[in-house]
């Protein structure tokens, strides 16, 4: 069963946002080792995933994966608790995302606190334990329509939530392609406001449309596209 770790939630009446961190027990195993018999070994292995996802007519959502980790520990060390939770705490720092102390602590307690049952279930003659987690780490924002904040205030609001803006290169705010929407469908993501009729908008290098004036302002604030997070080139 997955455990959930709230990290944070925003909200006004017009503007969501919500993140939390889901620890996922994978599959486990144990086997013998005859190469070494004398020594237990505990692996403890963990990969994950980064999904986003942002609210306004429609949800947009979009996946990043996180690198793959590998803990291992001898019976001696994993039962040191603390030395076993800064060594956990050790790897996953190198994840992105994953910047926060009490955050890494809190992950690297629920991976130990699994891997100590099924030590406990250990066949005697199995000297080798594989122990997989899978850490899921989500954001949701919700942009309500009942009010249509300014540009200005939507960038505001992401400074506001902690999220680092690094402006896009100019060169490549002023190569995007301009097109004409035939069929208009959905809504400038930034402004909120629906397209309507034929209209001119802006298409991003990851296909994602905006509203000209509305996408260059904030790329001049973010390298993100406000929808995937597909990363712009920066000065």
């Amino acid at each position: 069963m997955a455990e959930i770790l709230n990290m944070a939630e925003n909200s006004t009446y017009n503007y969501r946002v919500r993140s939390y961190i889901k620890v996922i027990p994978q599959t486990s195993c144990t086997l013998r080792d005859h190469s070494k018999p004398q020594l237990i070994h505990i692996n403890i292995n963990f990969s994950g995933i980064c999904q986003y996802s942002i609210t306004v007519v429609s949800t947009h959502t979009a996946t990043l994966p996180l690198p793959e980790s590998r803990v291992v520990f001898n019976l001696d060390q994993f039962l040191c608790y603390q030395n076993a939770r800064e060594t956990i705490c050790r790897e996953l720092e190198k994840w992105p995302y994953m910047t926060d102390q009490a955050l890494r602590r809190n992950v690297s307690e629920i991976a130990l606190r699994r891997t100590r049952a099924e030590v406990m279930r250990m066949q005697e003659d199995h000297n080798v334990l594989e122990v997989n987690f899978r850490v899921v780490m989500v954001e949701e924002r919700y942009i309500g329509t009942h009010q249509r904040p300014s540009i200005d205030r939507v960038i505001e609001r992401s400074m506001e939530d902690g999220v680092r803006m690094v402006p896009t290169d100019e060169s490549s705010i002023e190569s995007l392609e301009s097109k004409k929407l035939v069929v208009s469908t959905g809504a400038c993501v930034v402004c909120m406001e629906e397209f309507s009729g034929e209209c001119e908008v802006v298409s991003m290098p990851c296909e994602h449309v905006f509203h000209e004036d509305c996408i260059k302002k904030w790329l001049r604030t973010s390298h993100y596209c406000p929808v995937c997070r597909f990363e712009m080139p920066t000065n």
